[in-house]
């Protein structure tokens, strides 16, 4: 249904999807919501809400892939500030 959709419009219902999973409690929800706001895909670019969503990722799930998945992109953002 989205195909011949701008990318914005299809970027911000990704976004909304992953607010919601990640509200419910799915670790790859926050994760992915995580990595929204770190890149500014379907919402304005947030550091602080993409640290907040990829540390419940962890809180989460901590022995699992999408933990893994934040903490790398948790890295990337404290590689960048150096």
């Amino acid at each position: 249904p989205f195909r011949h959709r701008p990318e914005a419009e299809k970027e911000s219902c990704q976004f909304r999807s992953f607010t919601v999973a990640c509200r419910e409690g799915d670790s790859w929800g926050c994760a992915m919501l995580g990595r929204s706001y770190h890149s500014g895909e379907g919402t304005r670019r947030s550091l602080p809400k993409a640290r907040g969503a990829y540390a419940k990722t962890c809180r989460l799930a901590p022995d699992f892939e999408s933990c893994d998945f934040a903490r790398e992109n948790l890295q990337q953002m404290r590689s960048a500030n150096r």
